[in-house]
């Protein structure tokens, strides 16, 4: 993986980048692509946090930024040349990520959805670590 020296230096990244080998489960190719944009793009106040164990949640990254938020990503490497998304919307306002191979007529919905992980990590993490006004 290909880095800017000066940001590794400066910048919180949780496992360290020489620990990633001995991840549970090994980065991908897309997530590796991911990686190396957030070394090389984001400024150094940005936190990299790599499979985080967050009460049960695993996403693929967690990025923080005390002065700005927090930012959770769910990384697929889908072939966008073989299959059209789209997303629809169920009663409740969930997404739902729909598919179908080019040149079939009918959608179908996906079944490793980062639209659904998204989703419940956002409710989970609100309801886990996100104080409620008013709340006991």
């Amino acid at each position: 993986m290909r880095t800017k020296s000066s940001v590794k230096s400066f910048r919180v990244i949780s496992p360290p980048l020489d620990e990633l080998p001995r991840l549970r489960t090994r980065l991908n190719a897309a997530e590796e692509l991911v990686l190396e944009f957030f070394l090389n793009q984001l400024p150094p106040a940005w936190e990299i946090y790599i499979q985080p164990h967050l009460n049960g949640l695993r996403p693929d990254f967690v990025l923080l930024n005390p002065k700005v938020g927090v930012a959770v990503y769910e990384v697929k490497g889908w072939n966008f040349d073989r299959r059209e998304f789209k997303v629809d919307w169920s009663r409740n306002g969930a997404p739902i990520l729909l598919a179908r191979n080019r040149g079939e007529a009918n959608f179908y919905r996906v079944a490793d959805n980062p639209i659904d992980k998204i989703h419940y990590y956002k409710q989970e993490m609100s309801e886990i670590y996100c104080a409620r006004a008013g709340g006991s």
